[in-house]
């Protein structure tokens, strides 16, 4: 049935993260002889991302019975530097495109669109990465129930750590506060997401990647109120 949540809220997990880039390891000199270098990392102007993602999700809303339902997850990202600092921006999307199992009478399908610029807060050279994003995302549910048409601020720090030349991983955590009937309840309304990933370089231009994320999004209008728990597995390239 439908209800005055259904018109304000969503979940949404972000795709983009930080892709450390490797060091140069050699350089041609006028004798032919091949010295090791200490060449400045530099990092990749314009980064995408594709994968697929399996995705257990668990709802719950005011007079409507509990279901938890799993997904094929589509996910997406593009993100570019800008030139001469250390901000980027970029945006990403997922949508639940393939509902695999159900235990409720609804069915759930959700698109997510994220917004997002970010700084780092450490220079390229360091195996240590720290960036700090924000931004806004839009989130609907395609469905009698659900969060829909959702807009909202989002905040959350990335940290990178490059193992070796080819490998790095990645952590994330996201506090979004969330707009209902106009205004802002931050105990009340709001997400909270974490999520980790594994990179491997494949070539100097394609790496692939495994992660998971896991998001709570809690939301209440007066008497009503609705919950949503969602942990998500998934796979992919980079670009």
């Amino acid at each position: 049935m439908k209800t005055g949540l259904n018109k304000v809220l969503a979940h949404s997990i972000p795709l983009l993260f930080v892709l450390p880039v490797l060091p140069a390891t050699g350089a041609e000199v006028p004798q032919q002889r091949k010295i090791r270098t200490e060449a400045k990392p530099q990092r990749s102007r314009l980064r995408k991302s594709l994968g697929l993602g399996l995705t257990h999700l668990h709802y719950s809303q005011t007079q409507v019975a509990p279901f938890t339902q799993r997904f094929i997850t589509l996910k997406g990202g593009l993100e570019t530097a800008i030139p001469g600092s250390a901000w980027s921006i970029g945006g990403s999307f997922f949508f639940n495109s393939l509902s695999l199992s159900n235990t409720g009478i609804y069915q759930l399908r959700i698109l997510g669109v994220n917004l997002r610029s970010g700084r780092f807060l450490t220079p390229p050279e360091s195996r240590v990465q720290v960036r700090l994003n924000g931004g806004v995302y839009y989130n609907t549910s395609f469905s009698e129930i659900g969060f829909k048409d959702m807009v909202g601020p989002q905040i959350f720090p990335e940290f990178s750590f490059r193992i070796s030349q080819t490998r790095s991983v990645m952590t994330y955590f996201k506090y979004s506060p969330v707009l209902v009937a106009g205004s802002f309840d931050i105990l009340s309304n709001r997400e909270l997401a974490a999520g980790l990933y594994f990179r491997q370089l494949i070539s100097s231009t394609m790496s692939w990647f495994v992660g998971i994320d896991y998001a709570e999004l809690d939301a209440r209008i007066g008497s009503e109120e609705a919950n949503m728990r969602s942990l998500s597995l998934g796979a992919g390239l980079g670009f």
